[in-house]
This record gives structure tokens, sequence and C-alpha cells, in this order.
């Protein structure tokens, strides 16, 4: 039992040391200085989250005014009683989304680029999946690659193209495409069934 309670009592020492468990749920917000500065107002003021499998992970995430380890952090409010999600840059070199910014603790999480110079969020299109921390039938948790999930500048979302985000990042793309091969098969048969009425 001892060495239980000595085990936990380490766990708990380092969820503090990394920020998992102080007042207000914004523990981690170490000093940026040692992360180098970041121009905010040079990354998206909201984000829009969706796919995730989790609703509390889905909706929109508003950029916090002050950065979180050199990086932009944002926070999605929720309705009273409900706690607050963030999404912020991690040290492990891993952008996440918990309960309380900085933790070690979290729902998702996805690699960060190595390329990160202007350290921008994990914007759609991505190079990395993100992996969802999803509880099983017998009540244990497990990470999960969901390749569904996205992260977008909300200033480009639209939700009625939402269904989209699921299936692969370039599906806009795809759908723009097939609607204007159809545009122009439409266009041709007008024009032909026109030509015989003309002579």
């Amino acid at each position: 039992k001892k060495e239980k309670k000595d085990k936990k009592e380490k766990k708990e020492k380092k969820e503090k040391a990394d920020g998992g468990d102080e007042a207000g749920g914004e523990g981690g917000g170490e000093s940026d200085t040692e992360y180098g500065e970041v121009d905010v107002a040079a990354c998206p003021e909201r984000l829009q989250v969706t796919n995730s499998g989790m609703s509390k992970l889905d909706g929109v995430y508003d950029r916090m005014e002050q950065p979180n380890r050199g990086r932009p952090c944002y926070v999605s409010p929720r309705p009273e009683g409900k706690k607050t999600v963030y999404l912020y840059w991690h040290k492990r070199g891993q952008w996440r989304i918990s309960t309380s910014l900085g933790a070690e603790k979290y729902f998702a999480k996805v690699d960060s680029c190595k390329e990160d110079l202007h350290r921008q969020p994990p914007l759609e299109p991505y190079p990395f999946g993100w992996k969802v921390v999803l509880t099983d039938a017998d009540k244990k948790k497990n990470e999960q690659v969901t390749p569904s999930l996205r992260v977008i500048d909300a200033a480009f979302f639209e939700a009625s193209e939402s269904h989209l985000l699921g299936f692969e990042p370039d599906a806009f793309n795809r759908k723009a495409d097939l609607e204007a091969k159809s545009h122009k098969k439409r266009s041709h048969k007008k024009q032909r069934k026109a030509e015989p009425a003309a002579a």
C-alpha cells in the first residue's frame, strides 16, 4: 500500500511541475522567454475543431491574449458547470487538447511539425494525425488515431461542409472539382439540345 501511495504522490508532484493541477486550470504557463517570442496577432483568432469523436472537444476555440510556451494557445468556452477546454503546444513537441492549459493529461494530441518556424497551430492540411484518448468497454483508456479530427481556421470553416472533413484533407478540393465537372457536363448537354433547334 505504501508503494502505491508513494507512486501516486510522485505522479501528483510530476503533474504539478508540468502544470497539471494548478489553480484555475491554467497551470504550466511557464516562462515564455525560454521558448522565444511569438506574434499571436499573426495567428488565427478562432479555430474550429471538428469530427474528434468526443463532443466535448468539438467546437470553437478562441485565441488567448498571452502565448503559452512560445506558441499561441486557444480556449473553448463551455456552458456553466462544464470544464473549459484548451488547445495548446506542449513542451514534448505536441499540440494537445485538455481541460488544463499546459497539462500532461490530455484528451487529444498531435505531433508538432519540425518546420514549425512561425509557431502556428496545427491547421489543415496537417501532415500528422491526431490521437484521441478513448475509454473502452473495460474502462481502460487507449489512444486511438483519429484521422477525421480536423483543426480549421474558423474564418474559412463552413459548417454545412463539415461532413466532408471526415474523409480526406483535400475533400473540399475534390468536391469543388466534382462540382466543376458536373457543371461542365450540364452546360455541354444544354448546348447539344440547343444545336438541333438552331438547324
